[in-house]
């Protein structure tokens, strides 16, 4: 086993030292146009004092019981604000937690839809959910399907990505102009209906002057000898010596509808060993800087150098975890057990089930 983890290492290495000659990104399609990359475009990220609020948005979803027919799902969007580094009060709460039940149903011309309702925890969570009616999706969509019928279980993300988009558009309301807003994520669209609330954020954030933008954790875009282009900025960044914070840009021209971008590479801190994908709407890019040096003062957290931490807290507040869905789950069969319907919904879920027990016999 050793030596086939190192022939594998070894020809891993031969691979990723014949693609140094990379001359731009790599989108593979036309409506990205990479720009040739050039040590000019590394700039250095200014130590200017920053006194504006940054407002993270962050989303978690997790199912906690499903059948071929039925999704219900716990979602979570999480908002957390900062000013100076130190955690501010939003005039709302921070946490937006609803329950996602997507069920299969036949639209009367022969095909199977799936139909969404939401269920806010709290009545002053339903401004922050998206229209159930822009939830009902053909179950071929393509845009949630790779050639065939998409699994249900996936409107629960579905639901949870368009939250994330509606929270932005209400707290753009409530900060000041030349305040941030950052986006755990792209501002790319996707998913059908998606754009109806990307639209409504961009809106909502240049009407009130606050500034939109985004961070990916990870990136999976290539070059043109395909290497990681995150990692072959970072690469170039070393070979001519950057030690400081920086930002790298242009990277391309984005002419794409559903993806309204300005794209960046950034290194937000000295001792960051990641080069993160942020974008900021287009409109805004003259903002740019202010906005990167901002994140920058606020990436300073040991426990992920480099990265936001109003983000990190988003996330921690967002994410949804695994013991968390036996209590879910057993609130929602206990009282599905009192209905008229328990034993045509307990055949369903068994038809799915069969998987979870084979995982608690292998314990």
């Amino acid at each position: 086993m050793n030596n086939a983890i190192a022939n594998a290492v070894e020809m891993l290495n031969k691979i990723e030292n014949n693609k140094d000659t990379a001359k731009q990104a790599s989108f593979g399609d036309s409506r990205y146009k990479p720009i040739p990359f050039d040590a000019k475009n590394f700039h250095e990220i200014p130590k200017d004092l920053c006194e504006k609020t940054i407002a993270a948005i962050d989303g978690g979803n997790i199912e906690i019981v499903s059948a071929p027919n039925f999704s219900l799902s716990l979602v979570r969007v999480a908002v957390s604000a900062y000013k100076n580094n130190k955690k501010i009060k939003l005039p709302f709460g921070e946490i937006i937690t609803f329950y996602c039940l997507a069920t299969a149903l036949n639209d009367g011309q022969g095909k199977i839809t799936y139909k969404t309702k939401l269920f806010p925890m709290s009545k002053k969570h339903t401004p922050y959910l998206p229209n159930e009616q822009d939830l009902v999706f053909d179950s071929f969509d393509p845009t949630i399907a790779l050639g065939k019928r998409a699994n249900i279980s996936k409107m629960g993300g579905v639901a949870r990505r368009f939250s994330e988009w509606a929270a932005v558009a209400r707290i753009a309301e409530v900060l000041e102009p030349e305040d941030i807003i950052v986006k755990d994520g792209s501002l790319q669209t996707g998913i059908t209906n998606e754009s109806i609330y990307a639209n409504n954020a961009y809106a909502a954030a240049l009407k009130r002057g606050v500034v939109f933008c985004g961070i990916s954790k990870t990136s999976t875009l290539l070059t043109d000898t395909g290497c990681g282009l995150s990692g072959h900025i970072m690469k170039m960044a070393t070979d001519m010596g950057l030690k400081k914070p920086w930002a790298y840009h242009p990277v391309c021209d984005i002419e794409h509808p559903d993806h309204q971008a300005e794209m960046y590479f950034v290194k937000l801190t000295e001792v960051s060993r990641h080069a993160f994908r942020f974008e900021i709407l287009k409109e805004q890019k003259t903002h740019a800087e202010e906005t990167i040096t901002a994140l920058s003062k606020n990436s300073v957290d040991i426990s992920f150098p480099g990265y936001p931490y109003a983000l990190i807290d988003a996330d921690r507040q967002a994410r949804v975890r695994k013991n968390e869905i036996e209590h879910h789950k057993m609130m929602f069969l206990s009282t599905a057990s009192k209905t008229p319907m328990w034993e045509e919904i307990a055949h369903h879920i068994s038809a799915t089930d069969a998987h979870g027990i084979l995982d608690r016999m292998i314990r």
